[in-house]
Formats: structure tokens, sequence, C-alpha cells
């Protein structure tokens, strides 16, 4: 199977709440995962805080539809996957 490069962005709308899990899922593919950057998007936010975490990931399609859907079947978390054309 062939490599696609891309990115995986994930929006949280409890970032305290959700951020164990979210953490667990990325480390199991830490593989795949090339750079990661995470903002939190209320700053003065003590709890409930949203959060955009993105990623770049390089493997095969299988492996990053496998942790979209672990990351999807969280409550109150979005994530989508953009592939990018290799020049």
């Amino acid at each position: 199977m062939s490599r696609i490069l891309g990115t995986i962005t994930i929006l949280t709308e409890d970032r305290h709440k959700n951020s164990k899990i979210i953490n667990e899922i990325l480390y199991d593919c830490s593989s795949l995962l090339i750079a990661r950057m995470g903002i939190n998007l209320e700053r003065k936010c003590i709890a409930g805080c949203m959060a955009l975490i993105m990623g770049a990931v390089d493997g095969e399609a299988r492996e990053i539809k496998k942790i979209l859907k672990k990351l999807n079947s969280v409550k109150n978390v979005n994530a989508k996957f953009t592939e990018m054309t290799r020049p």
C-alpha cells in the first residue's frame, strides 16, 4: 500500500475532560505522527474550554482512518483528515 501525507485536525469542546483520551489515541499512533500542535481557544478558561489540535501524519490510508474513527468516537470531539499532494 502507498503512504499518504496529510493533517488531522481535532476540535474538542472540553479539553480538560477529553485531553487524556485524545493523548492516548495520538500516542498509540505516534509512529505516524510527524508533528503536533495544540491551541487553547479560550485563553482565560478554567473548565470546559475548547481546544484545537493539529497533527501532520504520514501513513497508510487504513491506519489514518482507524485513528479518525477512534477520535470521533470520543464525545464532543470532531476530527477531520486532509490529504496533501506530494510534489
